[in-house]
């Protein structure tokens, strides 16, 4: 795990890997699937907020 990589997570241009998780449960006490539940958590916000800025309320679906 690089400097670099987690610069970018932590500064929202890049979102967690699966392989940064699981090296960053070895480092603290906290699971490899906690770490991937707090990035879903987080994307699932911004998806949101996002679609709420367009107008969309996120639970209409497109015509398929």
């Amino acid at each position: 795990m690089d400097k670099s990589s987690v610069s970018r997570v932590i500064s929202g241009k890049a979102e967690l890997s699966a392989t940064m998780a699981v090296r960053l449960s070895q480092v603290f006490d906290l699971s490899a699937e906690a770490w991937m539940g707090m990035q879903t958590a987080h994307s699932l916000m911004l998806a949101r907020k996002h679609l709420a800025k367009m107008g969309v309320g996120g639970t209409e679906l497109a015509p398929a």
